[in-house]
């Protein structure tokens, strides 16, 4: 379609020296190829490369550009972080952490920005300090709005996940309030990277024609893909298991839902109708019922055994922070929905801290009745989940890959790599 930027057309030279450290794919090529001069939004599959196209583009114009900025934008500070370090790995001749202003690469993500190993809590010495730098949208919105940057001082933009681009998000605002009223000699070249720019799984559908004709539209790009021959995408396998004995599991399951709920803190009785009290003892067995919820869950997720380990740690008092071992252990979620509930209504009470130090006083006394009682439950009940062998053998079986196991809560996650770590010790 044309320049559609402020950025001067590059040669699109097959021969020219590619200056990233790891060698293109033909694809990568073809994609900047199209971005030369133009605004671009790359749609290819996840680890087809677009990063490696990104910093490839940075690379050239801040060469050909020294005195305007490329910005790379992520969504989400932990993905900057991740971007950050892809970026200082392929750009090692280019972009460095010190040094001069010129080839400054720059992480801005609010009070963690990092320079030369110091921190920045100022987002206008971040952005002055570099001249690449990888940064959250809404960051840069800030920067934007209390003129501490100006857009047009920016070469180019690089929108990674730009399907995120819709309604209030702040790239959003970034495209409407700031980059659109430009005129399109002072605009920054964009360049958007996604693998899904329009969410729709029935390509006979006529919706994906103009879904992705207003995604181009609001991001001022057209649209550039191609089909990657040979490119390894993840497939789904369905690791079957046998249960084992569903009765027993029942029936242990029960002995440990009536446990809990035997140590839940009482009710208030007309002798404790006072509101401190009742609030009180409102929030603390609200907290334990989201505890009893979390146990109930992890027995679902992980079998007898992980649930029985799940009320230990509920018992012992720990929560977000606190160690356990080689361990972080979770239950802050639980117990703030509980505090969520009388926040309100303590409003009303001069001082609502007395609350919730009682609430803390009445769970306290429930873990400790807890704490007994799962003493006394026998442990041959709470057998070991034939799932967790069978997650068990499928790692072993991969040893030589990296693997990923999601689980439904936090809590899952340390009970089962602690599982893990004692099955396969090596």
């Amino acid at each position: 379609r044309g320049a559609r930027c402020g950025v001067p057309a590059m040669a699109a030279d097959a021969e020219e020296p590619w200056h990233t450290a790891s060698a293109p794919w033909a694809h990568q090529r073809k994609a900047l190829d199209q971005a030369c001069g133009q605004n671009l939004l790359v749609a290819l599959p996840t680890n087809a490369g677009k990063t490696l196209i990104a910093a490839e583009l940075i690379a050239r114009i801040l060469l050909q550009q020294t005195s305007r900025k490329a910005l790379f934008l992520t969504p989400t500070g932990a993905l900057a972080r991740q971007q950050h370090a892809v970026l200082l790995r392929e750009l090692e001749g280019v972009v460095h952490e010190g040094g001069d202003i010129i080839g400054r690469l720059g992480l801005i993500v609010g009070k963690r920005n990092s320079f030369e190993g110091s921190a920045l809590d100022m987002e206008s010495e971040s952005f002055g300090r570099c001249q690449c730098a990888v940064a959250t949208p809404d960051i840069l919105v800030r920067a934007l709005m209390h003129a501490e940057l100006r857009l047009e001082d920016v070469a180019l933009l690089v929108i990674d996940e730009a399907h995120n681009e819709a309604g209030d998000h702040p790239y959003s605002v970034l495209m409407d309030f700031f980059y659109k009223p430009l005129p399109p000699v002072r605009r920054p070249q964009i360049l958007a990277l996604s693998a899904t720019p329009v969410r729709s799984c029935n390509l006979d559908d006529p919706k994906p024609a103009w879904l992705l004709a207003a995604v181009e539209a609001r991001l001022d790009a057209p649209c550039w893909t191609q089909e990657i021959e040979g490119l390894h995408t993840p497939r789904t396998e369905a690791v079957a298991y046998d249960r084992g004995d569903e009765s027993a599991a029942a029936a242990a399951r029960e002995m440990l839902r009536q446990t809990m709920r035997h140590c839940a803190p009482a009710t208030q009785t007309a002798q404790t109708a006072a509101a401190l009290e009742r609030l009180s003892r409102d929030a603390a067995r609200t907290c334990w019922h989201q505890l009893c919820k979390l146990v109930d869950g992890i027995w679902a997720e992980l079998g007898p055994k992980a649930a029985r380990a799940a009320a230990d740690v509920v018992a012992d008092g720990r929560h977000a922070g606190a160690r356990g071992g080689e361990g972080t252990l979770f239950l802050s979620d639980e117990l703030r929905r509980g505090w969520s509930n009388f926040t309100d209504a303590s409003i009303a009470l001069d001082d609502p801290e007395p609350v919730r130090t009682r609430c803390k006083q009445l769970l306290r006394a429930a873990r400790a009745q807890l704490h007994a009682e799962l003493a006394q439950l026998p442990h041959e009940h709470f057998s070991a989940f034939p799932k967790l062998s069978a997650i068990t053998d499928y790692l072993r079986a991969r040893r030589a890959l990296k693997s990923l196991v999601f689980v439904r809560h936090r809590l899952s996650a340390w009970l089962l790599s602690k599982a893990l770590q004692a099955a396969m010790p090596d």
